[in-house]
């Protein structure tokens, strides 16, 4: 069994693709900060299930499982106990960026990823 998800590409006319995001909004940022006009196109992904293979998340899922968890931890204010949960969520927000982008990371796309996923699970 695999998984089916929509992808959001941003491509410029001068430099091709310059990134993949999941949403439209985080796509549009993959382009800053150069003033060439940006295009998003949309696109399925589909990837076979690993976890029979290797038993668990991939690491881009796990990477966000755990931003995730950060998230639900400073918006409803349960910070780990040694109050450090922010700095984490500060430092995973650049690994994810720089895992996400390599070439042109945006920590500001990762946080507004991060907010909307946080506000798609409380619906």
């Amino acid at each position: 069994m695999g998984s089916q998800e929509t992808i959001f590409v941003a491509t410029q006319q001068t430099y091709g693709i310059v990134g993949a995001a999941t949403t439209a909004e985080a796509a549009m940022q993959l382009g800053q900060p150069t003033p060439l006009p940006l295009s998003v196109h949309t696109t399925q992904l589909h990837r076979p299930d690993l976890r029979p293979i290797y038993g668990g998340e991939t690491l881009i899922e796990a990477l966000w499982s755990e931003m995730d968890r950060l998230m639900e931890g400073l918006k409803t204010e349960s910070d780990a106990e040694d109050g450090g949960d922010r700095y984490r969520a500060a430092e995973l927000a650049w690994v994810l960026a720089i895992v996400t982008n390599p070439y042109n990371p945006s920590v500001d796309a990762i946080r507004a990823e991060t907010v909307k996923r946080w506000e798609e699970a409380q619906q």
